[in-house]
């Protein structure tokens, strides 16, 4: 007999789903069948595009960052990685090639699977973090006040709503994600190992069963004339069945070929995605985040004199770690015969300058590179920008932004979810598709 414990990352996901936006009487039903998954991970801060893939052949590139920028593939383990076009992942002319901090994410771009963006941000951007980060997050309109995939779950089959507790779940952090805010609530899980001991709560001397699970579970099944009470209640059955459903999911190990995920934000982030989907939780959407790089480089990026990968530099550690994860994830769900019911979809809120500042970083910009991979996601460059000669870009100094972030996530939402035209206008209202044929 095993005792029980919570295993919720931190206290603060009772709190979380207490004041968090609408609640619904939840119970966790298993659905049939295998369910296709999308996990949207952000690059909270601006995360430098053109650091992360630059444009190698491109001389203006060379002329705008002197002392920052990625030299062009030599074999080096300091230089760029060359991603050679290929009939399973196009880059014509060799036109964008990998920083060696991502060297990791080389095996997807080699397996066909990796999709790169390096233009994409949405229109009347503007570059204030706050206010980019959540208009991004509410699909393109601020307005609309509430964000984008709590909208899918509300357009989407709206009655699993009240019988699974994890069609969606913020994964890694213990904050609310903009994306997820609107009349549906959704769980906030730091990770599924530690938290608190609830030994003094057992039954009996084996802990085979909780009293305090069971008592909060008895609780919140009565109803009182006190709707604000009765809201606290549903909150706690929900908490309650998001703890059972993430305990039982934390016995599945990680299958990566001996990687293993960090412990940051994005490790355990994916770790508990994978975890949840290899327990068979009909898990549509995630939200994740990969914070741990400093990605607002204004000054220092890559201190004056020392070399871009190295890793005495903070920067370049978390970046390479964030990287490995993403890789582990990858070949966690590829070993797991997984890898085709999960879209994985890396992005952030702007892009930065293209000239570097006196500083040896660069200021908060427009566009920026976005990546995918996994399920249906065709390998190769998408719509880079010509070159980076100061009349071609955004306001002269910035990355112009050629594709949509909406069209990446309402293209994925097409073709992995099953998602109808009409239905993705909901989602993302006010906005005119582009077919970038990024998924098949």
């Amino acid at each position: 007999m095993k005792r029980r414990n919570f295993i919720l990352g931190s206290t603060a996901l009772g709190g979380a789903l207490a004041a968090n936006f609408g609640l619904s009487s939840l119970a966790f039903a298993r659905v049939g069948g295998r369910t296709k998954t999308i996990v949207k991970v952000f690059q909270r801060g601006g995360a430098d595009g053109l650091h992360l893939f630059p444009p190698t052949n491109d001389m203006n590139y060379y002329a705008a960052r002197p002392t920052i920028r990625v030299e062009p593939p030599n074999g080096d383990a300091t230089s760029a990685i060359e991603l050679k076009d290929s009939a399973s992942a196009p880059n014509p002319n060799n036109k964008i090639a990998m920083s060696p901090n991502l060297a990791p994410l080389l095996r997807i771009w080699e397996d066909g699977g990796l999709a790169i963006s390096p233009a994409t941000h949405y229109v009347n951007a503007i570059r204030s973090h706050f206010h980019t980060q959540k208009t991004l997050e509410f699909g393109g309109d601020i307005k609309t006040g509430e964000g984008f995939l709590n909208r899918y779950l509300k357009l989407v089959d709206p009655h699993l709503n009240d019988t699974n507790v994890m069609r969606a779940v913020r994964s890694g952090v213990n904050t609310v994600a903009p994306v997820f805010i609107g009349d549906i609530s959704v769980p906030i899980v730091r990770d599924s190992m530690g938290g608190l001991m609830t030994e003094d709560f057992c039954s009996d001397s084996g802990c085979s069963d909780n009293q305090l699970t069971e008592m909060v579970r008895s609780l919140s099944n009565v109803t009182t004339d006190n709707e604000l009470e009765n809201h606290v209640r549903r909150a706690d059955a929900q908490i309650v069945d998001t703890i059972e459903i993430v305990k039982v999911s934390s016995r599945h190990s990680t299958n990566a070929g001996g990687l293993e995920y960090s412990d940051t934000d994005i490790g355990r982030g994916l770790k508990l995605v994978s975890q949840l989907l290899k327990d068979g939780t009909p898990l549509e959407v995630a939200s994740v985040n990969w914070t741990a790089p400093t990605w607002d480089t204004h000054a220092d990026h890559v201190p004056h004199g020392q070399s871009i990968a190295d890793e005495s530099i903070k920067h370049v550690q978390l970046l390479k770690q964030g990287a490995n994860d993403l890789l582990t994830f990858y070949l966690d769900m590829k070993n797991s015969n997984m890898l085709d019911d999960v879209i994985v979809i890396v992005g952030s809120e702007f892009g930065r300058t293209v000239h570097q500042n006196g500083s040896f970083g660069t200021d908060h910009g427009h566009a920026s590179t976005w990546f995918a991979y996994g399920g249906p996601t065709k390998g190769g460059v998408y719509s880079p920008f010509d070159n980076l000669r100061d009349e071609n870009l955004h306001a002269g100094r910035y990355v112009p932004h050629i594709v949509s972030y909406q069209d990446i996530v309402g293209e994925a939402m097409w073709r992995h979810l099953g998602l109808d035209s009409a239905t993705l206008s909901g989602i993302f209202p006010d906005h005119t598709f582009t077919d970038n044929k990024m998924f098949s």
